[in-house]
């Protein structure tokens, strides 16, 4: 597996050093001499108090100067307002920036790449993310796949949680351990998706589960599914008997097979990734996956969509990759904040 990855490594290396020797020299995709020699520059820049010649206020325009731990960083000059730091990176560092994104966003593809890597690097292209993207080979055995033509749901639900969909996802063969069966749970405004784990699919065991749903997020007014007007009226009969209080009605059937599709080629994925057959404990990072993924038919992510804010991951995804793996507590986080104030040059 090492060897596979230097490998892969080595190929986008060549690759990006290739478009490089393309590239005028005003591009923004440089090594890390170049990058540092552009540090210096700046900070000349910056250190001018008169005498600025146009490329000083050029460079001012595009480029900023912090210190991030021991290493100065080149970044998108923050303005009133800013809520994210933007860095510049440089070519030797690129590939494990783009490979930890993209085992995290499930192998998502070049658009879902482009949305995560823009709230944090600057430099990082549509180009220089396709080049990872044709080298992946879990990617390329997806693309191998004959696609269908999937039908899009036209049913557009008002509001969050009144028109929600329960469909199964049969696991056989692939049984893990007890578990066949992935019971999907999604509510059509906000497409935020859950899922569980079933050890068959007889209605009383799907019926605890959804319960369990239905008692944190609330009941829909209409629960339609994929198996049918029946399969929704018997769930919902037996989700009575467990609620006096619940009234739901069934819905017309609907299909969400771009979504089932969607969560089978993220659970390939994480399975591939943590090499284990056990997607029973995968599931709930499945789950993560997909919520948290920019969704084009809402314009936002699931997560968004439902509770308003950007899905956090910890540090990882807001600062820097050398600098979440050296915060360890609070006070190392405060003295991250505080540099980072003082040391915008």
């Amino acid at each position: 597996m090492e060897e596979t990855m230097n490998d892969m490594k080595n190929r986008f290396d060549n690759r990006l050093n290739h478009i490089l020797t393309t590239k005028n020299q005003n591009s923004q995709i440089f090594t890390r001499a170049v990058y540092l020699n552009k540090v210096e520059k700046v900070k000349q820049s910056k250190a001018k108090q008169a005498g600025k010649q146009p490329q000083d206020y050029h460079r001012l325009r595009t480029y900023d100067v912090t210190s991030v731990g021991n290493e100065e960083r080149l970044i998108v000059p923050i303005k009133e307002g800013d809520s994210m730091t933007k860095y510049y990176v440089y070519t030797e560092e690129i590939f494990q920036i783009l490979h930890e994104t993209h085992l995290a966003i499930g192998h998502g593809g070049r658009n879902r790449m482009e949305k995560e890597l823009s709230n944090k690097y600057k430099n990082i292209t549509r180009e220089i993310i396709v080049i990872y993207l044709n080298l992946c080979k879990v990617c390329q055995k997806r693309m191998n796949v004959s696609k269908k033509d999937f039908e899009v749901d036209p049913t557009v639900s008002s509001e969050m949680n009144s028109r929600c969909q329960i469909d199964l996802i049969d696991m056989e063969p692939h049984t893990d351990g007890e578990y066949r069966f992935i019971l999907v749970y999604i509510d059509l405004l906000t497409k935020f998706v859950q899922l569980r784990p079933l050890k068959t699919n007889a209605i009383k065991e799907m019926v605890h589960v959804i319960l369990d749903i239905l008692l944190i997020f609330g009941a829909p007014c209409i629960l339609q599914s994929n198996y049918g007007r029946e399969f929704a009226k018997d769930i919902i009969a037996e989700l009575s008997g467990a609620w006096n209080d619940l009234k739901m009605v069934h819905g017309k059937e609907t299909s969400t097979e771009k979504t089932i599709q969607d969560i089978k080629t993220i659970l390939s994925s994480w399975l591939e990734s943590n090499n284990t057959e056990e997607w029973s404990k995968g599931l709930r990072f499945v789950q993560f996956t997909k919520n948290r993924e920019h969704h084009a038919g809402i314009n936002c992510s699931p997560y968004e969509a439902l509770f308003g804010s950007t899905l956090k991951m910890g540090l990882k995804f807001s600062l820097p990759l050398e600098t979440s793996n050296s915060i360890n507590s609070e006070e190392d986080l405060d003295w991250y904040y505080s540099s980072m104030a003082k040391n915008i040059y």
